[in-house]
């Protein structure tokens, strides 16, 4: 570094923030979502709008991308049903479910990644699940 450089020291305290990090349950890393899709299940409304809360899942490989990206679609597909008392069809949570819940990784066309991105960014996607590049470019 130069000797004159400017040095800035600023909090970066984000109090509407919250990071949380668990340890890999037994039964796997799919295991690790059934509470997050439990309580988004809560919060849903009728027409499939979850109140206030954005995730971000960050997965190591592409294929775990779509792997939990599938699991919690269908641990929240589930709990809608019976939060319904069965008034929903799987089919129909399932989509309400996936229309909540994005994939976003390299090998997905530009179209499809910058769809998901602005939906995550302007709320219409609650849940992003990503490679670690999501947000860098």
């Amino acid at each position: 570094m130069h000797p004159n450089a400017t040095i800035a020291k600023k909090s970066f305290d984000r109090p509407n923030l919250k990071i949380v990090i668990k340890r890999k349950p037994q039964n796997g890393p799919r295991g690790a979502f059934e509470p997050l899709a439990e309580e988004m299940a809560k919060t849903m409304n009728a027409k499939g709008a979850v109140s206030g809360k954005s995730t971000i899942v960050y997965c190591a490989t592409r294929k775990e991308v779509e792997d939990i990206t599938a699991a919690i679609v269908s641990n929240l597909a589930h709990h809608l049903v019976r939060q319904s008392n069965n008034a929903l069809t799987l089919d129909d949570a399932t989509k309400l479910a996936s229309s909540n819940v994005r994939p976003y990784h390299g090998a997905m066309s530009i179209p499809h990644r910058t769809e998901a991105h602005t939906d995550f960014l302007i709320g219409k996607v609650t849940i992003i699940v990503a490679t670690v590049a999501f947000g860098m470019g």
